[in-house]
């Protein structure tokens, strides 16, 4: 099946989150949409990644797609999504913001990775590329951590 590339790269997003996560598992989840030319994904961790860590996420990725992981979406109430969440202080902040403004709380699975997410993605990891993407850089930054 045919995906617009805005919801490859999306999924794509997912799947590097779903391999940091299973790299460094203490890491700490922000958002990762997809941009013009790409996609990304904030991070928090003590750990600060650089271009050794590239080859490994995307290895890690490539295993993922090839297992043909579904991408599974669920609306939650506000209980159940803090109790997903309960140990990632961005998602909670956001949980309450979504609240706040009325909107459904949407939850996205994709094997092991649970996130926050509108959506939508593709049906499956089997519809994304195993070799179209590339890690190019990292930023060291969150920048919401420096609003208050």
């Amino acid at each position: 099946m045919s995906y617009p590339i805005e919801l490859v790269r999306h999924s794509l997003a997912h799947v590097m989150a779903a391999a940091v996560k299973k790299l460094h598992p203490d890491v700490k989840f922000a958002g990762g949409p997809a941009i013009e030319n790409g996609f990304y994904y904030d991070f928090d961790t003590e750990y600060r990644f650089s271009e050794e860590d590239f080859a490994a996420i995307e290895k890690e990725m490539r295993d993922l797609i090839k297992s043909n992981g579904r991408f599974e979406q669920r609306i939650v109430e506000l209980d159940e999504a803090k109790k997903i969440f309960a140990d990632q202080p961005y998602k909670m902040e956001w949980l309450n913001e979504y609240d706040a403004a009325g909107e459904k709380l949407s939850i996205y699975t994709f094997r092991d990775f649970t996130d926050l997410c509108r959506g939508p993605h593709v049906e499956s990891s089997k519809d994304l590329p195993r070799d179209g993407f590339k890690i190019q850089r990292c930023r060291c930054v969150l920048e919401r951590r420096f609003e208050k």
